[in-house]
């Protein structure tokens, strides 16, 4: 009953002394977990559904759960063979395939992240964000028409999605198209104001296409959202430094260099060594 007032842990507490009377209460460890993971316990989680996978070896719902809290503690091997094991049990489980893709997709095996992003396709699972999910890993392969494929299909299975168009730009800038690229860029922004990542990389086309101007203005909307982003400050510098600002670019420099980005040295050494 306290899990309903918010005091989740006077329910945890709860449900191991109704786990002590009864052992078997799997209903009281599915509660237990649901209350560790409301408090990102999920050490805790774990150790709870282990129990019931004890039980209950091939019980999936509880293997894929199992899988799910892994992934939240950076454990994607340990998840894999979670869903693995959940889809063995239960080839229904579509939800397990896609969260095997990423796991796959994050340990840089994109092949085998494709195959499960494909099955999910072919069963017209959730089909905008599979298609986004394998055009991101297409592209890590290289295969850049492939992933242009995938992401426009996306954006026309739901053009309401922010970083579908923000994906197709970079697929864009890819294929070198750096002025279509840009129109999939604003459109992410239009439909997210607030989305760096489109920023940053509409600032990156239009630095390529020499319009300084505007690339800095979006490395400086980056900057705005996150005054941490080094990348933004570099881009930004050399921005200002084509556009004959001296003194903004060695102060983005050095700021980049603050933050930590590596290559900032380079631009200093180059552009502010003669500078007072």
């Amino acid at each position: 009953a306290r899990a309903f007032t918010g005091d989740l842990l006077g329910s945890i507490e709860d449900y191991k002394k109704s786990i002590l009377i009864d052992g078997k209460n799997m209903d009281a460890y599915y509660k237990s977990i649901e209350s560790k993971a409301a408090l990102n316990d999920y050490l805790g989680a774990i150790s709870d559904i282990d129990k019931i996978i004890e039980a209950d070896p091939e019980n999936a719902d509880a293997l894929y759960k199992r899988g799910f809290f892994r992934i939240n503690l950076g454990d994607n091997e340990g998840a894999i063979q979670d869903f693995s094991n959940a889809i063995l049990n239960n080839d229904s489980l579509d939800e397990a395939y896609y969260q095997r893709g990423l796991c796959y997709a994050r340990l840089k095996q994109n092949e085998n992240a494709v195959k499960d992003f494909t099955t999910c396709i072919k069963r017209d699972y959730n089909i905008g964000e599979m298609l986004y999910s394998r055009s991101v890993s297409y592209l890590k392969m290289n295969q850049t028409q492939r992933a242009r494929a995938d992401i426009m299909k996306a954006i026309a299975t739901d053009k309401s999605v922010p970083k579908y168009h923000n994906l197709g730009g970079i697929v864009m800038a890819y294929l070198q198209d750096y002025q279509g690229s840009l129109n999939y860029f604003t459109d992410a922004i239009r439909l997210d104001d607030k989305y760096g990542d489109a920023y940053f990389h509409r600032g990156v086309s239009w630095a390529i296409l020499q319009n300084h101007s505007k690339a800095a203005g979006d490395f400086s909307k980056c900057i705005q959202l996150d005054s941490t982003n080094a990348e933004a400050y570099l881009n930004r510098g050399i921005a200002y430094t084509n556009l004959g600002n001296q003194a903004g670019g060695c102060d983005d420099y050095n700021q980049a260099k603050n933050l930590g980005y590596e290559g900032a040295d380079h631009y200093i050494t180059m552009y502010c060594s003669n500078l007072k």
